[in-house]
């Protein structure tokens, strides 16, 4: 077990470094390429885009690895293949179900009313066509991730999309070509689309989706599984990401490309939690089911306590040169976002310190209290920012997300304290939980 959890962990990192650091450096080389303005409208997009993937795949990714790993362990390779090929199917109504609300003029709606951008109902389908993709990836990736396949779940996690995407960009960026935000939208959706099709070929191999099925799952079940972590889902998008849509919707798209600029940075900081949850959730499924308490402690507070260390280095160096960052990154306009990424970096070292808890919470049987948690905090962060926007500005609507999700994640972690008996934070005594995680 040492072994995979080691494999997996240092597959799961390089994938997963590399979609953080090629998506960031999309937004770096489109900052140099686009006006604020569409700059602006282009992270509005990308946020929508983002949102409806969330949707369209109905809380289906953590799911499907928990589902695909306890059926591995059974040995029922019928099992995994029906419950995989029930996925995808309430995948692809979802996308119809969403594609069709979007085009009877909800879609124009948001653009117009939220957003203020007559860009984004130009582009409406392809941006429809982009969460659809993103919406098939995390599934597809997860079950192959839940047949121990790690570096296919963190390849498909964004990852291989963004790389391919970068380079199509920094080339058309070298020979000075001059790109709209269709162009850019063109592009996103099809490296995309790229990896899923690769992916589902592997997966149609590996899962044996050809081959004879044993109905071990109904759609029912399925949708009760995934509901309470379809809105977790929704509420923790929300909490972290609707900020953006509530300077879009008060501010001008100037003011929107500086707040994502900090958004994108800031997601490059908050990497090392992101990467080791990726890469634990399936031994944190297997031990939960098999009941090994030692060793799931061990990895959790390990991991905690690795992010954590991880995560203040990289919060010094933003706190002295963050605004030198954001000039020299994206250009002198942008260096004006640096008390809000100051605030955002405070809020997420308490993140870091509260460890996999919300993971935990999720695989463990505990999905409507984490629903709760998240629809709450998911509201107290949207309500937080439109009081706070107006008066000021973009800081203030990072003091909101801020101490939301700091909030949030320090309630779960006390639930899963107490009521599951499990603590994920980080932790000065390491040795002991490095020896146990080794054996």
């Amino acid at each position: 077990m040492s072994g995979y959890i080691i494999k997996s962990i240092a597959s799961t990192s390089v994938f997963r470094a590399l979609g953080i650091l090629s998506s960031f450096l999309i937004n770096v080389v489109l900052a140099h390429m686009l006006d604020p303005d569409i700059l602006g409208q282009y992270f509005l997009a990308f946020s929508m885009a983002m949102f409806l993937s969330i949707v369209m795949r109905f809380g289906l990714k953590q799911t499907v690895l928990r589902l695909v790993s306890k059926a591995r362990l059974s040995g029922d390779e019928g099992c995994i293949a029906d419950t995989i090929q029930k996925v995808i199917v309430i995948v692809f109504v979802s996308i119809i179900l969403v594609t069709v609300i979007l085009q009877v003029g909800v879609g124009e709606w948001l653009a117009l009313n939220l957003f203020h951008s007559e860009e984004i109902v130009k582009n409406l389908l392809i941006i429809i066509f982009w969460a659809a993709m993103l919406s098939l990836a995390p599934p597809v990736g997860e079950s192959l991730r839940g047949l121990r396949m790690p570096a296919w779940g963190a390849a498909l996690d964004n990852s291989v999309s963004s790389f391919i995407s970068l380079i199509i960009f920094t080339a058309l960026f070298i020979i000075g070509q001059t790109i709209s935000l269709e162009h850019v939208l063109v592009v996103s959706s099809a490296a995309v689309s790229v990896v899923v099709i690769v992916a589902m070929r592997k997966l149609v191999i590996t899962g044996g989706l050809f081959k004879s099925r044993n109905p071990c799952i109904t759609y029912r079940q399925i949708y009760s599984d995934t509901s309470p972590i379809f809105l977790v889902n929704v509420a923790t998008y929300l909490t972290a990401n609707a900020s953006i849509w509530v300077v879009g919707y008060y501010l001008s798209h100037e003011e929107v490309a500086v707040y994502g600029a900090v958004l994108k940075l800031f997601n490059l900081i908050a990497v090392p939690l992101l990467v080791i949850n990726l890469a634990i959730e399936p031994s944190i499924a297997e031990y939960i089911h098999q009941n090994k308490s030692k060793h799931m402690d061990a990895l959790l507070r390990l991991s905690a306590t690795v992010a954590l260390i991880a995560t203040c280095v990289i919060s010094m160096a933003t706190f002295f040169w963050g605004e030198l960052f954001l000039t020299t990154l994206f250009g002198a306009q942008y260096s004006q976002g640096y008390i809000a990424l100051l605030i955002l970096v405070l809020g997420n070292i308490v993140n870091v310190w509260s460890g996999s808890c919300a993971s935990v919470m999720m695989l463990g049987g505990f999905q409507v209290t984490l629903t709760i948690i998240r629809v709450f905090f998911g509201v107290v962060s949207i309500m937080a920012s439109l009081a706070l926007v107006s008066v000021y500005g973009i800081e203030g609507v990072a003091i909101a997300v801020s101490f939301s999700v700091a909030l949030s994640n320090v309630v779960t972690w006390v639930i899963v304290k107490n009521k599951m008996n499990y603590d994920t934070s980080a932790t000065i005594n390491i040795a002991k939980r490095m020896f146990i995680v080794g054996h």
